[in-house]
């Protein structure tokens, strides 16, 4: 089975040493914590790489993961101050690639959640594919011929 909570764990500890924040979830829509942030790291989409499609290549397949990162807090000011400190630590990051469209109003509404500063990052997962191993001939296969008349 795939594991995505390695990316998951590293999300969280990039979130946290970027912002300082320590509530870190994967809820779409947390309980406000007071005065506290809370960032939520929602898996939006799981689709196959462009370069790589679903063929594996090498046993390998790549997966692109797109989450939805959203800061959560009653201060208006914190939650844009998150958001845009994590924007600009994603567009260095070697592992992250930034989404620069962002989620259309349908797709928030689809959440059913109100339109808030948001970050769509798009991380790869590199996934090994089982191999099979060969199945070993136990008797030869004999093939019978038809006589045509």
């Amino acid at each position: 089975m795939i594991n995505t909570e390695q990316i998951y764990n590293m999300l969280e500890t990039w979130i946290t040493e970027t912002t300082g924040i320590t509530q870190v979830t994967p809820e779409l829509a947390p309980e406000k914590q007071g005065d506290k942030a809370v960032v939520s790291i929602y898996l939006k989409e799981i689709a196959s790489s462009v370069t790589t499609g679903a063929r594996p290549v090498n046993n390998t397949v790549q997966l692109i993961l797109t989450y939805l990162i959203t800061a959560i807090s009653d201060d208006i000011h914190l939650i844009n101050n998150t958001v845009t400190t994590l924007t600009v630590a994603a567009l260095g990051h070697e592992e992250i690639e930034v989404d620069q469209k962002g989620l259309l109003p349908s797709e928030w509404q689809a959440l059913n959640l109100t339109p808030k500063p948001s970050l769509l990052i798009k991380i790869p997962l590199n996934c090994e594919k089982e191999r099979k191993s060969p199945v070993l001939v136990q008797k030869p296969h004999v093939l019978k011929g038809n006589i045509m008349k």
